[in-house]
């Protein structure tokens, strides 16, 4: 539509179902929000959606009992939510959503970065430990991606915001939070490797251990079957 590529529905962070729609320049990679809605009616993921002239059209979703039903057609006028700017009705409270389940992730993170194995009694709690810290380290590297482009869809929505005359002081010094936390985050990786690189090592021993005694005791039963004599 208008040279852009116009994208709607798909699922937030929590796995839920949305009619929002965006659109992608192509000529600047920039993605531009054009609505964004309550989601009050997407409850089992819609079946079809095209765009006519300025319009969305979307024929209703897949019913839970798993049959397609068309029976409920919406149409979206851009032109007439771009005018009132809807799509601002509910954007701070998700960003807000958004900003507080980063900074819970953040919290999260730092208290089991923080955690030391060898301070633990006994060896069994040490590698309970170790495998939470190595879990923790994991699920960073694996969502820092996300994470980033996140906070840049946030900033965005703040700048977005502004321009709209919205007040976003308190969001952004949430965003603030969420932004000096999360580098913190990336930064504790690094010394929480470095704690836990004996216990880790430990543990890699023993499994190398018993690697080498299982191997030996496979050499010698094998050599004993083929020293046996069959009738």
């Amino acid at each position: 539509m208008d040279g852009k590529v116009v994208i709607q529905g798909g699922r937030d962070v929590e796995g839920e179902l949305l009619d929002d729609v965006y659109s992608l320049d192509p000529s600047t990679g920039v993605w531009t929000v054009l609505y964004r809605s309550d989601n009050a009616w997407q409850k089992n993921g819609h079946a079809i959606s095209c765009v006519i002239g300025k319009r969305l059209v979307t024929a209703s979703a897949k019913a839970a009992d798993g049959k397609s039903k068309y029976e409920d057609v919406r149409i979206l006028e851009f032109g007439k939510i771009a005018q009132d700017h809807s799509l601002l009705i509910d954007m701070p409270k998700r960003v807000l959503k958004e900003l507080r389940l980063l900074e819970t992730f953040n919290t999260s993170s730092i208290a089991n970065l923080s955690l030391d194995p060898t301070k633990e009694a006994d060896e069994e709690k040490q590698r309970e430990v170790l495998l939470k810290v190595k879990g923790c380290i994991y699920q960073v590297k694996v969502d820092q991606p996300h994470i980033e482009l996140q906070l840049d869809i946030l900033k965005d929505a703040l700048s977005y915001m502004n321009k709209h005359n919205i007040q976003v002081e308190k969001m952004e010094k949430e965003m603030k939070d969420v932004v000096e936390n999360f580098a913190e985050v990336k930064k504790q990786m690094p010394a929480a490797l470095d704690i836990i690189k004996p216990v880790q090592q430990r543990e890699a021993n023993k499994i190398r251990e018993e690697i080498e005694k299982f191997t030996h005791k496979a050499k010698v039963a094998e050599k004993e079957f083929g020293t046996r004599a069959f009738m």
